[in-house]
């Protein structure tokens, strides 16, 4: 029977332990690097799948400057669906909306309310039909030219954490004087300053 002596088996017990150390981490580093290449595998997914926006600008078919100038909306026989679904969400849909025209759109949950909106600011393509704004097709110009050009007012608003005068003007496009005209038109000149934070919209109401 071979005896090891001291300085040897205290030789071993280190190298022993060094060795589990080793193997631990490098147990570790497989399965995060097994992780991380998921991530890269779904990154390279969605790269792959997902469909592009359209440009955000054209440069061959910009609208003018001053365009829309009256704001007469035609959806001539527009026809949508969404993804993975057999049946159209908008069938042949037919609306001339006049200049300055105020209209109410009713209907039951899935008749296509929401989808109208979608394919006006073109957060969903249609398939047929187009739509126009003072005889402009938009699906013809970019997106940025579009949405810059309309406006939406949601159920529920939402607001910043931030000023006032950000909530309202977050890209400055208008001095301190326009938008002090806003609150007078809605009468609120007097409850708010344009630098009073608004957190949110928690101390407002749905109203205001």
């Amino acid at each position: 029977m071979d005896i090891i002596g001291p300085v040897r088996g205290s030789m071993a017990m280190a190298f022993a332990q060094s060795l589990t150390g080793t193997l631990q981490w490098t147990v570790r580093s497989i399965v995060a690097a097994e992780t991380l290449f998921s991530s890269v595998s779904r990154i390279k997914d969605y790269i792959e799948l997902i469909e592009q926006e359209p440009p955000a600008i054209n440069p061959n078919n910009r609208p003018p400057e001053d365009w829309p100038q009256e704001g007469k909306v035609k959806f001539n026989g527009v026809c949508a669906r969404y993804k993975g679904d057999e049946k159209l969400a908008l069938k042949n849909l037919d609306i001339t909306i006049l200049p300055k025209e105020k209209i109410g759109i009713v209907g039951r949950t899935g008749a296509g309310k929401s989808t109208i909106l979608l394919v006006f600011f073109r957060l969903m393509e249609i398939e047929s039909g187009n739509i126009t704004i003072d005889d402009i097709d938009i699906s013809k110009i970019g997106l940025s030219d579009l949405r810059s050009k309309i406006g939406i007012v949601p159920q529920e608003p939402i607001l910043f954490f931030d000023t006032l005068k950000e909530n309202l003007d977050p890209l400055e496009d208008f001095d301190d004087e326009s938008l002090m005209k806003v609150l007078t038109l809605v009468g609120l000149e007097k409850k708010f300053n344009l630098d009073d934070m608004v957190g949110g919209g928690a101390a407002l109401s749905v109203g205001e």
